[in-house]
């Protein structure tokens, strides 16, 4: 007798994705992620005569990626430890290719940049999800798969753009190869990121002159045993997050690079300080 429950969609996905290493999925989302946008930009001559307007007007309107993106970073991201990875990304990222597919259909630049301010709102969720699942990885692995990853990105967008000027040079409509490109990115992401699931947070290891000192005496004492003389100096880098602000507001002791000079980050997971 056959059952009428239906499967909910986290479920089928998983069913239908790929068993693959957990660096191959960051790789996998890396590729997707820029295959979705390599394909929009080379049709930009066609889409600015089908909207008649000048390169100033198309240029204001494909400034709504970087508008969408600087609001999304600014405002949501930071709340994006209280959802599911998961569902953020596998929500969002067939949501770039769609948003394309339909600006290409807009006559107004107005109506464009609405569709790109919307790609940008959903990049700057993806771009922190991929971006901390790979320092994530490094972290648990040792591995390294940052610069990796992001060849990755690279190639698809590369990809992208070459898979365009094919449609364009058999004379297929933008609107006809975005959609074929937001297909071809939903099946691509069931297949291989069916399965994600993000990886556990890094342990804290706090910055401190001490800890650094602690293991800089370790390294030099280790050496030694093996008759190796190490002269070096020790220093820091620095996440531009609240613990730092805390460190300067209270005057502690920094690891400087050279007289005032000291290393610094951007975090990836809560705005950085002023």
């Amino acid at each position: 007798m056959r059952s009428n429950t239906a499967i909910p969609l986290d479920a089928w996905m998983t069913r239908l994705g790929l068993h693959l290493p957990v660096q191959v999925r960051v790789y996998a989302a890396f590729f997707l992620y820029a295959f979705s946008m390599g394909g929009f930009y080379p049709r930009l001559p066609e889409l600015q005569v089908q909207m008649g307007v000048g390169e100033g007007t198309l240029g204001l309107a494909i400034m709504g990626v970087a508008a969408g993106m600087l609001v999304s970073l600014t405002f949501f991201v930071p709340q994006l430890e209280r959802m599911r990875s998961r569902t953020v990304l596998l929500t969002t990222l067939p949501v770039i290719s769609i948003a394309f597919a339909l600006a290409s259909h807009m006559r107004a630049a107005v109506a464009v940049f609405f569709f790109l301010f919307l790609v940008g709102l959903v990049m700057g969720f993806i771009e922190t999800i991929v971006n901390l699942e790979a320092d994530r990885i490094e972290h648990q692995t040792g591995t390294r798969i940052m610069n990796r990853s992001h060849g990755f990105w690279s190639i698809g967008f590369f990809a992208g753009g070459a898979i365009s000027a094919v449609f364009a040079r058999f004379d297929i409509s933008p609107q006809s190869q975005l959609w074929v490109t937001a297909g071809v990115v939903y099946l691509l992401m069931v297949l291989l990121l069916g399965r994600f699931q993000p990886t556990p947070a890094r342990t804290q290891h706090p910055t401190t002159p001490e800890t650094i000192q602690n293991a800089a005496q370790f390294l030099k004492s280790e050496a030694q045993k093996l008759g190796v003389n190490l002269d070096f100096r020790i220093a820091a880098e620095y996440m531009l997050d609240d613990t730092f602000q805390h460190a300067l507001s209270t005057k502690q002791p920094l690891l400087k690079l050279h007289k005032n000079r000291i290393l610094v980050e951007f975090s990836y997971i809560q705005p950085n300080i002023p």
